[in-house]
């Protein structure tokens, strides 16, 4: 995987690391921008590129969502399928774990108010063979 962080916040680089961490995936760079990662893709130097937008941990705190891009190399169709299902896990276990995190930081009272807004929601934007 390729993660290219345009945000550089802490919501981001640990999003980075749990991914890193997967036993699924193996970080293989971080390039400055996307057309990097697919130059690294297009040498078969990675089957997948995850893209941060800078505005990411601002978006988990105001609007109570924010998106990734997923691109996948899907020349093995299983591998991409497979692969892109394996990130989505990640990315919803990170939703959750933060939207916890958040809960815990508020008094008693406000807790209720904050578990009816909306759910802190990361879409992934999934882009096969680009």
């Amino acid at each position: 995987v390729d993660v290219v962080d345009h945000s550089k916040s802490v919501y981001s680089k640990r999003l980075t690391d749990k991914i890193a961490a997967s036993q699924y995936f193996i970080l293989h760079d971080t390039p400055p921008d996307y057309n990097a990662a697919m130059l690294n893709m297009e040498n078969d130097e990675t089957d997948m590129i995850l893209e941060i937008p800078a505005s990411f941990d601002v978006d988990l705190v105001k609007r109570r969502e924010s998106g990734v891009g997923v691109a996948v190399n899907s020349v093995n169709g299983t591998q991409g399928l497979l692969g892109s299902n394996y990130v989505m896990q990640i990315v919803n276990d990170f939703s959750s774990e933060l939207r916890g995190e958040l809960t815990q930081t508020l008094p008693p009272q406000t807790r209720v108010s904050f578990m009816r807004l909306k759910k802190m929601n990361i879409v992934p934007q999934y882009k096969y063979n680009p």
